[in-house]
């Protein structure tokens, strides 16, 4: 019988909802089809099979670093066949606004270049607009916007399963687009997502159930004292927030203050003088020692920031957000899904998220 291995990763389910609309198409063809749920540290398996899909969202116009890094890691292709569809988050099913509907940027043709290197065969790549998730900063959609969004954007995929089955290459780029978009995707991919988790803060509704650490693709959630704090392995993929059953996970309008305004108050002042003192040559060093300087005091005020949310008083004012009033978005059945060990198969054995 022909397979399939379906390898996804999705933060609040628009990946894994497009995953099940191909293996809808899979399925009818007559393929048997097996599911590979990528989270941190999560090894390939090692088995043949006739077709591989891969999806994933798409963050800042590229692929999340945690699907780069399992696709590095995956076995020769040996010219087996591979798929790929990157979600891009929407605002609005029909407006013509740019950027409404989110962009792909080179999120596909970043893929597609890793599994060319690892010996599989593209036949199509291309992407599909689901609603945002982005809740750190954007309003998510109604409920009713939301459905024509997830409506239109199942269509596409549809659209794309049938090609994938009648056997139809169908692999969308733009070389010169996918250039101009690298540096905004690598600066995301190595900085820009360890940043996130850094600007939340959980608030008064809190409860302390740990959802947020247990469902984190990459462990970057601890509880201290029954609140959460993230770690710098953040992926900035926004499960915590839309997962959170008390919309207690916030951006925090202070933390987003210090944590860039006094890194770039300091950052001239301290370079100029420590040179100067010493009799350093200015250029690259005074460039080297406010990089140093910058990331040393962005990681006292961290810390500092994370003792004063244990005193109520501090905790308050840390806690003022500006999307505490923002609709949280999450494919509905994806939580079930997460209930699921990364192990088990996807018909496998559950486990409750406390």
């Amino acid at each position: 019988m022909t397979s399939a291995m379906i390898h996804y990763f999705s933060a609040t389910g628009n990946s894994y909802h497009a995953a099940t609309v191909v293996e809808r198409r899979l399925k009818e063809a007559g393929y048997n089809i097996e599911w590979q749920r990528v989270e941190g540290g999560t090894t390939p398996p090692d088995s043949h099979h006739d077709l591989h899909l891969f999806t994933f969202p798409v963050y800042a116009t590229d692929m999340p670093d945690i699907m780069a890094k399992y696709m590095w890691k995956l076995p020769r292709g040996n010219g087996a066949k591979a798929a790929i569809i990157a979600t891009n988050g929407s605002i609005h099913a029909t407006t013509r606004v740019p950027g409404a509907q989110g962009d792909p940027g080179s999120s596909f043709d970043h893929a597609r270049l890793i599994l060319w290197l690892k010996g599989y065969q593209v036949v199509l790549a291309d992407a599909a607009p689901y609603p945002h998730s982005v809740t750190i900063g954007l309003p998510v959609a109604n409920e009713a916007e939301q459905s024509r969004i997830i409506d239109l954007a199942d269509r596409r995929v549809d659209g794309l399963a049938q090609k994938l089955v009648k056997g139809e290459r169908s692999v969308r780029h733009n070389l010169l687009l996918a250039i101009i978009y690298v540096p905004t995707g690598l600066t995301y991919g190595l900085f820009g997502r360890h940043f996130i988790g850094k600007l939340y803060v959980a608030d008064g509704k809190c409860n302390g159930c740990g959802i947020c650490a247990k469902t984190c693709p990459v462990g970057s959630i601890r509880l201290t004292a029954g609140k959460p704090s993230w770690n710098w392995r953040c992926q900035g993929c926004m499960r915590c927030i839309n997962m959170c059953p008390k919309h207690a996970i916030n951006t925090s309008i202070a933390r987003i203050a210090l944590l860039i305004a006094i890194p770039l108050l300091t950052i001239e002042w301290w370079p100029n003088t420590i040179t100067q003192s010493l009799g350093l040559p200015t250029g690259i060093v005074g460039i080297t020692l406010s990089l140093i300087i910058g990331l040393a005091i962005l990681y006292g005020v961290d810390k500092a920031l994370f003792l004063l949310e244990r005193t109520p008083i501090t905790h308050s004012l840390l806690s003022v957000s500006f999307n505490w009033w923002f609709r949280r978005y999450l494919d509905p059945k994806f939580r079930a899904e997460l209930n699921r060990t990364p192990k088990d198969k996807r018909t496998g054995g559950t486990r409750e998220l406390g």
